[in-house]
């Protein structure tokens, strides 16, 4: 259940916040979360408050591991002055060693891990010929002019890995379709999903094959509408369209999302 806190003015120009774990090991990792609505947010993390109210927030210096966590979402007050507080999440977020990791608040009190980036450690490149040529060495010293076969030795070029967007799991997606494609009726093959979805999180893509397990437009907009808080890639939402028979459908969504 949501928790009333006390009301707290803040300034609109904050947008972005970051903070730093202080933890300095080769396995330290970066967390950058977000709410699904764009909302202020404020991160406490092992009970210490670390962020103040943003829409992103980021945590640089994190231990790997399990740790509780705290998201506050942080609403303006209707009538134009100050803010209602209350607690959007509690409960634990794995940090995995080394990595980047993006995640989203969604709505009914959960947290989704939308990718993991592993960081890369820059190591640093031994020279061979260190130590060769200093004083009485007879080793010759490369050079590196016109028509030289020397080659110098360079620091690489690591391109940091590219995960994919996460969303329900492989396993969890196929018992979901096995079990609608076995129900007679759309009001239970919605019930189904919705189960789902709000325990897994979902892809904008994983909606659309969703929907396309339902007879009436009604039941699609209905799935499409109560996935979207959960979506853990919802720039790309608009896939969803394609599983739409009516324009007015597209609309209704549409005005759903953006108001």
């Amino acid at each position: 259940m949501k928790k009333a806190l006390t009301t707290l003015a803040l300034g609109l120009g904050i947008l972005i916040g970051s903070a730093s774990a202080n933890y300095r090991g080769h396995a330290a990792s970066i967390l950058t979360l977000s709410s699904f609505d764009n909302a202020l947010i404020t991160i406490e993390m092992n009970n210490r408050v670390i962020a103040n109210p943003s829409q992103v927030v980021r945590m640089n210096g994190l231990r790997p591991g399990n740790h509780w966590i705290r998201v506050v979402k942080h609403q303006l007050n209707p009538h134009g002055y100050g803010t209602t507080n209350f607690i959007a999440y509690e409960g634990y977020i794995q940090i995995p060693a080394r990595s980047r990791v993006t995640a989203r608040l969604g709505g009914r009190n959960n947290l989704f891990i939308k990718r993991v980036v592993p960081l890369q450690v820059n190591r640093p490149v031994v020279n061979p010929n260190r130590g060769r040529y200093g004083r009485g060495s007879t080793a010759p010293r490369p050079r590196y002019g016109r028509g030289s076969t020397a080659t110098p030795v360079c620091q690489p070029v690591v391109q940091p890995v590219q995960q994919p967007v996460f969303g329900m799991p492989p396993q969890v997606m196929e018992n979901v379709l096995f079990s609608m494609q076995n129900t007679a009726f759309d009001n239970s093959r919605v019930s189904i999903a919705r189960q789902a979805i709000s325990a897994h999180g979902i892809s904008s893509d994983q909606v659309l094959q969703l929907m396309q397990q339902l007879t009436f437009e009604r039941s699609r907009l209905e799935l499409a509408k109560f996935a979207y808080q959960f979506t853990v890639d919802p720039n790309n939402y608009f896939v969803v369209n394609n599983g739409f028979t009516f324009n007015s459908s597209i609309r209704e969504l549409d005005r759903f999302i953006y108001g």
